[in-house]
């Protein structure tokens, strides 16, 4: 099993990004208060806000370009009931 905070230890140290002993110190604390857990780690760095917003508003561009729900969903690698959704959040025109 893969071991997420010696991957990031040994990263850090082929960069020299970071004080090795301050690093080994923050993975302890890390370990303690995270240890047993199942942590979802997202692989954008915008806020889930951020992203659905954006997400909604491309749905909403590709709508209003005129295609057609289904083509919006394959598109966006989406489903098309989550198409509909992210419609409904997305801002009204200002035309």
């Amino acid at each position: 099993m893969c071991d997420i905070l010696n991957d990031i230890a040994e990263r850090a140290a082929a960069a020299r990004a970071i004080d090795m002993p301050a690093l080994f110190r923050v993975l302890s604390a890390v370990r303690r208060d995270w240890g047993g857990e199942n942590a979802y780690i997202p692989k954008r760095h915008e806020k889930p806000q951020e992203f659905t917003a954006r997400r909604a508003s491309e749905a909403m561009a590709l709508w209003q370009r005129g295609d057609r729900i289904q083509a919006i969903a394959r598109r966006m690698d989406i489903s098309v009931k989550y198409a509909y959704k992210l419609l409904k959040k997305s801002p009204p025109s200002l035309k």
